[in-house]
């Protein structure tokens, strides 16, 4: 195995090292500033190999796969990374960087407890970057549970505040609750198919389709029946960790009460865990083709994974537009960024529920490259709307967006409001900002696939959530009608500008006609039979080079 894959495979133990070493270190060392490089240098790193990634994987234009341990698939653990899977990581790095960075900042209220901090921060980007990176089901399982355990604690890291603990608390339990049905779905699909590798899964999956079929009659329909729990179950998880209705519920409290960067990283790349997890089952291990395809509802005309599909699709719509109607009555700014989140992923889920076995390729190909675009303006954008909002809330002391009004004169941050007024166009979809594209993209799947009314629920969704941007941009302007009396961290202020240019950017690329081909080519390399294929052989492959 080369060097490269080894450094890149690494990284999420690297980073899980880094966080666990961290509280030794501080029983030397109590320098708040030692903390702060500590924490930026290893999550820059984690940047740096992540998009060093992504530009590996596009060149050698198949997935990149290391076995853990030189154990050959499927007996091993293995990170298979494709296209899809390096980006969403790329994204969550950069992010978390980022986050990191303008914590310098912001870690000032808890200086005592900043190593811990920053131990949660680097334990929950290990998390995130091994779902992101395993090719093996019951990795994906302790990858969540390392992600969900940072999380909760992060939410409740304001353990002097009641409704944080509470939050926490509601968080832990439902997901809890979500993984463990998450477990058993793996237990189903290793009875059914003997293998938790997600390769050799899709292989049998689709091979056993043949197989059964021809040769063993009515044998495909309890294979079939197995492989529908598991994945309903399993969807019912990931809808969890993405905040669909109606599992959404946890989200509007928890995300607010986290410290403002810990909110920024995850409404913008920790929801991201169910987006991505959902896409790998039914693009690549059910995708069109698989035991799923084969047994039709008589009564609906439904292949069994499509009926999947359009419950999911109808789930994203209610999700997308019961956010956007929640966001235009609330007062606490953290809160109504929190909906904003749950209705874009709403949207998104609209997107990856659209890949149906009656949708033509190339069309599931543009429905996955519209669904991974959004997905990155999102998280830029939820980012920089967060991270706008913590250094107004830093001047104003409240969250409460009516008081807001009330502090005419008070000083705000010109740069601030100008990364909260480009973070509320982005997300709303107004050229030429980067997501006003991904939303055309997505309009442009929704009408080629035949569900013109998915088109019809984005654009009420994004008139609904207008109301709510024009308020939240309102209730900051008046802070900023007198000079600003007290100085922002360079970092902080350094942070928006980044995010700011990270929201424009994708705009002027799109127009440049940089953004299709890329996004094309990404997309291509899971939602088509080809990829799926590259999948498959990336794993056979290793198992032929390992096995004596």
């Amino acid at each position: 195995m080369d060097l490269e894959a080894l450094v890149i495979a690494s990284m999420p133990l690297v980073l899980a090292g880094a966080a666990f070493a961290l509280p030794m270190i501080r029983l030397a060392i109590r320098s708040k500033e030692f903390f702060d490089l500590y924490a930026v240098f290893w999550t820059g790193i984690a940047a740096i190999v992540t998009s060093y990634t992504v530009i590996k994987v596009w060149n050698i234009g198949k997935p990149l796969l290391y076995t853990l341990g030189g154990w050959p698939p499927p007996l091993g653990i293995v990170y298979e990374i494709d296209l899809v899977g390096a980006v969403l990581a790329a994204l969550t790095a950069i992010v978390i960087f980022l986050a990191t960075v303008y914590s310098a900042w912001f870690a000032y209220r808890f200086e005592k407890r900043v190593a811990w901090y920053y131990t949660l921060i680097l334990l929950l980007e290990a998390g995130l970057l091994g779902c992101m990176y395993t090719g093996d089901i019951f990795n994906l399982f302790v990858m969540i549970e390392v992600t969900a355990l940072a999380s909760y604690a992060l939410v409740a890291f304001y353990r002097d505040r009641l409704i944080a603990l509470e939050a926490s608390i509601k968080y832990g339990i439902i997901g809890a609750a979500a993984t463990s049905v998450y477990f058993l779905a793996v237990v189903i699909l290793y009875l059914s198919y003997g293998t938790l590798n997600m390769a050799d899964l899709t292989l049998r999956a689709h091979e056993l389709t043949t197989l059964l079929g021809t040769k063993l009659g009515t044998e495909v329909y309890t294979l079939a029946l197995s492989s529908t729990i598991a994945l309903a179950l399993s969807l019912w998880t990931f809808m969890y960790l993405a905040a669909i209705f109606p599992n959404h519920f946890w989200l509007p409290d928890a995300h607010p009460e986290a410290p403002t960067p810990i909110s920024a990283i995850l409404s913008g790349v920790v929801v991201n865990v169910g987006i991505y997890a959902t896409l790998r089952f039914f693009y690549t291990i059910f995708s069109p083709g698989s035991v799923l395809s084969t047994v039709t509802i008589g009564s609906l005309a439904l292949s069994l994974r499509d009926f999947i599909l359009y419950v999911a699709m109808i789930l994203g719509a209610i999700t997308c537009i019961l956010g956007a109607l929640l966001m235009v009555v609330q007062r606490d700014v953290k809160r109504l960024l929190a909906y904003s989140t749950i209705s874009h992923m709403g949207l998104i889920f609209m997107g990856l529920a659209i890949c149906l076995d009656t949708v033509a390729e190339p069309i599931r190909v543009l429905a996955l490259a519209a669904v991974v675009f959004h997905t990155i303006n999102h998280a830029f954008g939820k980012s920089l709307l967060f991270l706008s909002a913590g250094v107004f809330i830093d001047i104003t002391g409240t969250r409460d967006m009516e008081r807001w009004r009330e502090m005419k004169g008070v000083g705000g941050d010109r740069i601030a409001f100008s990364g909260m007024v480009t973070g509320s166009l982005h997300l709303l979809g107004v050229p030429p900002l980067g997501g006003f594209f991904s939303k055309l993209m997505l309009m442009q799947a929704f009408i080629a696939s035949g569900k013109p009314w998915l088109a019809l629920v984005l654009v009420a969704a994004s008139a609904i959530a207008l109301i709510a941007y024009i308020k939240l941009i309102t209730s900051a302007a008046p802070l900023i009608s007198a000079p600003q009396t007290t100085k922002r961290s360079p970092l902080a202020i350094l942070t928006i500008v980044i995010l700011i240019a990270l929201c424009v950017a994708p705009g002027i690329a799109y127009v440049a006609g940089y953004v299709i081909p890329a996004l094309q080519k990404i997309a291509s390399l899971t939602a088509s039979t080809h990829g799926v294929r590259a999948y498959i052989e990336a794993a056979l492959h290793a198992a032929e080079v390992l096995t004596p």
